[in-house]
């Protein structure tokens, strides 16, 4: 390009078309600036000349070129290249000579950069897989426990027998004592006992015979033949018997076909308990609870109620 913008240089048109087009190389647009002064103005306008020769061209006080330089900045143009600036004193091929060093420089110093930057990379990679391998360290110890090594002997299999025996028997027992322990630490206080005069009983009845009830463990339930809760407003089970039921979980009513149980009449005033559960036995019903909950219950032909916080009072009856 240089040797054809030189051979070109005997003709205005193609030294005009060299310093405007953008493809023109810094060398020629240079030589161009330096040898024809009334094409400065037109490579101040090139798009590629370099800020050096730019900054050297503004230095002329030439005013068609500060115009171009003008123009240039309006439309927001910067040169490409970075070179120093010309002195006027210096000859073509003195400044020619200098771009080329500066431009060596600086492809020296991207040579440089590019080179540091390889470096740092490869230091983050090498740094990362430190840290992999550290962490797969890690990751295998905990997977695959060294397990420690026992430094005494293994006994003889008669001895270990002799000494495993008593061992044994001496766990059984250590169990056997904790297992009364831990059934008394789970067993649920009585709250609402039954008085000292109860009698024991699974079976009991009203001395009218209407109420029948049955004591076992933690449930009682008691069923009532006869009643007048349709007259009275009360919840009924129509042809069906009302059979009221206390457990360790609540009280409640139920429906049933027929009438279970009997046993002895429990007197007006009179106690009955078995298990967890009491009744007693009242001129206006029978009331009966679970000592250990407070789940309860009172029926009477009159009426039935549930409760929770143990024996229902004859005050306490609703009919």
């Amino acid at each position: 390009m240089e040797a054809n913008a030189m051979n070109n240089q005997s003709d205005p048109r193609n030294l005009h078309q060299l310093a405007a087009d953008p493809g023109t190389d810094y060398e020629t647009l240079r030589d161009i600036a330096y040898r024809h002064p009334e094409l400065r103005a037109v490579v101040a306008q090139n798009p590629h000349t370099y800020s050096g020769l730019l900054e050297w061209l503004g230095s002329l006080g030439d005013p068609a070129v500060d115009q171009a330089l003008a123009q240039r900045r309006a439309y927001g143009q910067q040169g490409a290249g970075r070179f120093p600036p010309v002195s006027q004193a210096a000859s073509g091929t003195a400044a020619l000579d200098q771009a080329s060093r500066q431009q060596g420089n600086r492809s020296g110093e991207s040579d440089g950069s590019s080179q540091s930057r390889v470096g740092l990379v490869l230091g983050i990679l090498i740094a990362i897989a430190l840290v992999l391998v550290v962490i797969s360290i890690v990751v295998f110890k905990g997977i695959f426990p060294s397990r420690p090594v026992d430094p005494s002997p293994a006994p003889a299999p008669q001895s270990s027998a002799q000494s495993t025996e008593p061992e044994s028997t001496g766990a059984a027992e250590e169990q056997s004592e904790a297992e009364p322990e831990q059934a008394q630490s789970d067993e649920q206080p009585i709250v609402y006992p039954a008085p000292a005069g109860a009698v024991q009983a699974g079976e009991i009845m009203a001395p009218s015979g209407n109420i029948a009830c049955t004591l076992s463990d933690e449930t009682v339930s008691c069923v009532i033949v006869d009643d007048d809760y349709a007259a009275a407003g009360v919840e009924s089970c129509g042809d069906r018997l009302t059979n009221l039921v206390a457990t360790a979980e609540g009280a409640s009513r139920e429906c049933v076909e027929s009438a279970q149980g009997g046993g002895q009449a429990l007197e007006y005033g009179k106690f009955a308990t078995s298990g967890d559960v009491a009744c007693q036995s009242t001129q206006n019903g029978m009331s009966c609870w679970n000592v250990k909950s407070g789940a309860s219950f009172a029926l009477a032909r009159q009426g039935w109620m549930v409760g929770e916080q143990g024996p229902i009072g004859e005050d306490q009856f609703r009919w």
